[in-house]
């Protein structure tokens, strides 16, 4: 059919193709290529040719099917656009292949008008806009479009545009509608100087300016736009206008309506049509939409109709005052509606803890509440979510564990993207993985993990062993002199952690020196307590972000540290030393590889290990009981090894062999196993580094390729069948007869399991023993308050699960008394 029938609408009208395409494919609700070509009909029957579509509508099955339909043939105008969140971005080298792959689909060599999307704030404008006027000097389309940017961006654009020669922006693409007028204080000024025309999407607010919804409305059709099951209902409808605000002024809009014998929709539609800051002058339009013919002939029919009474222009200028607070922003809505990328159907159902654009930001916010809760909701245990437009899958239960654990296709290291914190992968996705991280040695085990393996051989730690003991010695005979004899454990062990693992990992240079010790607590304390993992979720945001920049610090400081160790023992005839840099210079390691080890596992092996030595002695400090059973076994070890049996028990300590520290302290691993399950609590990552879907056990779901898989320990380590009473602790859970967390695979996860058992362990292990040895060989320890008043209640460890980074426990206060005066 021709478009040769004169329309009667105050502006031109367009029509929406974004619910036309394939079943399952996105937001698309009209499947039939038959019921298609009805509604083209209609729409211009009466009297309109534009059609708005996109690559992203119902996965490019919208451009297909309007292909199919012969859309030239009609005496159609076309336009579509190019979305940056999908498989194409803005980079010069990917604009062109986006928009042909669209022009394909259509059926066609050319376009009237193609839009960019939205920002790609990842390429500069320059780079796209240049990209943008070759395309269009090539003749794939007339007219330039774009959607979803700030005002000042469009002013960018367009001066960008102006002084290079290029292709202006002809149209403005962005939401608009009588309960939505954030357009109209910037965005219309900055529109009306350029002499841009604006083109309105959703006028009908996705269907809440209708009759249809009540406040107390329960059912939806299913993919319908305000299903809460629905991606696009849960993350953008029912968030932007689900609420008591539009629902208010909806009952301000409806009596006036229903007084003046018209429907709600009819009144939006006029007042799109005459009353809004859209003029006919400046090329302005309406994009309309339907989900049927019937629902569009009725549309078109009302935005035919005249100017609206002044008593209904008034009730939704006040309704307008009801929401103008609560109302989203106009600029990226379209882009994030429109958009759903694909993932396999088989993936775990969304979680509807998502916000728009972000994902599921309580991820980084309230790990421990947001895990529950989408657990809780799920049929299967199993879940998805977007952090930006990375797909997750959570997985949880036994079957699931043991396939995360063991799976060959679940990428450590790509994974760790997803803890956002340390020295490495600052850059998120983008990292270029060092080759330290690359499988290079049987078993996949890589050139760091092998290094620090070979630094945990006994004859390696026999030779550590008098130094690291004498660093724990002098710690807590330090504080001896102290006059409150009061302590907060956490920040004096972790002090003493990080001093320790220099000396193991690398030089007695750093541990020796207070002034670059003091540096090195500093930098490993910044990038332990600092997550950037927001920038999965923007990556744009790095320049901006202040963790990206103290991560940045972070790392550059202990470069700084260790090049010029590295250098000057790696010097032709430097001489040599006998301690772990030694190790790998012998081994032939070069000198890129040697510092990027380093810095990595300066910052390993304090993370965790700083953050439990502290908790460790608080937790002896509140229970008298184990912190007896530990010191009766530090004496007996002690009196086993020493050669003077009357010596203080501190001097006794320093005879003690490496085997005797390892194996001879049962009380300590019991505490320590239980410290670890409760503190060591986490959302641990992988990433889908095949081509090939995971499934996930016991379900017909999958973990897609190119997709996350997180397990938070959690779901293990608080599981009451496992754990009774999960939130106290209780190392007797651990004693033969007991061993509740053996009912499970990998019921304790505590020191990895799997495939990645913790590389460190025995030195985890070793350091943990030495340091509560020395301090309850010097003192007998009581909690107390900051000014030493007795607090025996032990603080449960609750709020560690929902930080960020894992920063040391706050809040601790421990009393130590000599124990020749107890």
């Amino acid at each position: 059919m021709s478009a040769t029938i004169e329309n009667k609408t105050e502006l031109k009208v367009v029509l929406g193709a974004m619910l036309l395409g394939k079943e399952g494919a996105g937001p698309a609700r009209v499947h039939d290529l038959g019921d298609c070509s009805t509604m083209l009909d209609v729409f211009q029957k009466h009297g309109h040719a534009e059609v708005d579509t996109a690559r992203v509508y119902g996965f490019g099955s919208s451009e297909l099917y309007l292909g199919q339909l012969k859309w030239q043939d009609r005496g159609i105008i076309m336009g579509t656009k190019l979305n940056a969140r999908g498989t194409y971005s803005h980079k010069k080298d990917s604009v062109k292949p986006g928009l042909l792959e669209s022009l394909k689909a259509l059926q066609t060599d050319k376009v009237d008008l193609w839009y960019l999307h939205a920002p790609d704030h990842s390429t500069p404008y320059y780079e796209t806009l240049k990209a943008v006027n070759e395309l269009y000097k090539e003749g794939y389309f007339k007219r330039f479009g774009i959607s979803n940017y700030t005002a000042w961006e469009v002013a960018q654009i367009y001066e960008l545009c102006e002084r290079h020669g290029w292709k202006k922006p002809d149209v403005y693409q962005g939401v608009y509608h009588a309960l939505h007028r954030a357009v109209e204080p910037e965005l219309f000024p900055c529109l009306r100087h350029y002499g841009i025309a604006f083109y309105e999407f959703s006028p009908l607010a996705g269907g809440m300016l209708t009759d249809r919804y009540q406040r107390h409305t329960t059912e939806h059709e299913a993919g319908s736009r305000f299903d809460p099951n629905s991606m696009k209902g849960a993350n953008y409808f029912r968030r932007q206008y689900w609420n008591d605000a539009y629902f208010d002024a909806l009952d301000v809009i409806r009596p006036v309506a229903k007084k003046l014998g018209m429907t709600t929709a009819e009144a939006a539609s006029r007042w799109a049509s005459h009353h809004s800051f859209m003029k006919k002058e400046h090329g302005d339009a309406v994009i309309t939409g339907a989900s049927s013919a019937a629902q569009l002939e009725e549309n078109l029919a009302n935005l035919e109709k005249g100017p609206l009474p002044e008593e209904m222009v008034k009730a939704f200028d006040d309704a307008w005052e009801i929401v103008k607070g609560v109302c989203g922003p106009y600029f990226h809505l379209l882009a994030y509606m429109s958009y759903s990328p694909r993932v396999d159907k088989k993936s775990p159902a969304f979680t509807p803890d998502t916000v728009p654009f972000i994902g599921s930001w309580r991820f980084f916010t309230q790990k421990l509440p947001f895990w529950r809760n989408s657990m809780a909701i799920s049929k299967t245990g199993n879940f998805s979510f977007w952090l930006g437009k990375n797909h997750v899958v959570g997985v949880s239960g036994e079957a699931s564990r043991k396939m995360y654990l063991d799976s060959r296709s679940l990428h450590l290291i790509k994974g760790i993207t997803l803890i956002g914190h340390g020295p490495d992968f600052i850059d998120g996705r983008s990292t270029v993985i060092h080759d330290i991280w690359k499988a290079a040695y049987t078993n996949d085990r890589t050139y760091a993990t092998r290094r620090l393996l070979d630094l945990q051989k006994s004859e390696q730690l026999v030779k550590r062993l008098p130094r690291v003991t004498r660093d724990a010695r002098t710690t807590f005979e330090s504080m001896a002199s102290r006059s409150t004899g009061i302590m907060n454990p956490a920040k004096a062990c972790y002090r003493l952690v990080v001093l320790q693992g220099s000396r193991l990992i690398c030089s007695d240079e750093i541990a020796d020196d207070t002034q670059q010790l003091n540096r090195l607590v500093g930098y490993v304390s910044t990038l332990q307590s600092t997550s950037s993992l927001h920038l999965l979720a923007f990556p744009w945001l790095s320049y901006f972000s202040v963790s990206y920049w103290k991560r940045r610090w972070g790392r550059n400081g202990i470069t700084q540290l260790v090049k010029p160790i590295v250098n000057r023992r790696m010097k032709k005839g430097a001489p040599r030393v006998d301690d772990s840099l030694q190790l790998l210079i012998d081994s032939g390691d070069s000198k890129d590889y040697i510092t990027n080890f380093l810095i990595s596992m300066l910052f390993i092996v304090a993370a965790n290990a700083g953050v439990l030595s502290g908790a460790m002695l608080n937790i002896v400090a509140h229970h008298p009981k184990w912190q007896e059973k530990i010191y009766d076994e530090i004496k007996a070890v002690a009196a086993a090894h020493s050669k003077n049996k009357n010596a203080p028990l501190v001097d006794q300590l320093d005879s003690i062999p490496l085997g005797a520290w390892e194996t001879s302290f049962p009380s300590i691993d019991l505490c320590y196993k239980e410290a670890i399950r409760m503190w060591v609590a986490f959302p641990m990552g992988r990433f889908n580094d095949t081509k090939t879907a995971i499934p996930i056990p016991g379900t017909n779901e999958v973990i897609p390729p190119g997709s996350f898989a997180c397990y938070n320990t959690l779901d293990v380590h608080y599981n009451e069948e496992l754990y009774p009473d999960p939130m106290t602790w209780e190392p007797e859970r651990f004693l033969e007869g007991r061993e509740e967390y053996k009912k499970e695979a990998y019921g304790y996860m505590g020191w990895g399991a799997g495939r990645h058992p913790c590389t460190g362990m025995r030195w985890a292990k070793l350091q943990q023993n030495i340091i509560l040895a020395y301090a309850l060989a010097l003192y007998k320890w009581s909690g107390c308050d900051e000014h030493g008043d007795s607090n025996p209640h032990f603080v449960q460890p609750t709020t560690a699960l929902n930080e960020l980074a894992p920063s040391l426990p706050q809040g601790l206060w421990c009393k130590y008394v000599p124990r020749e005066k107890v």
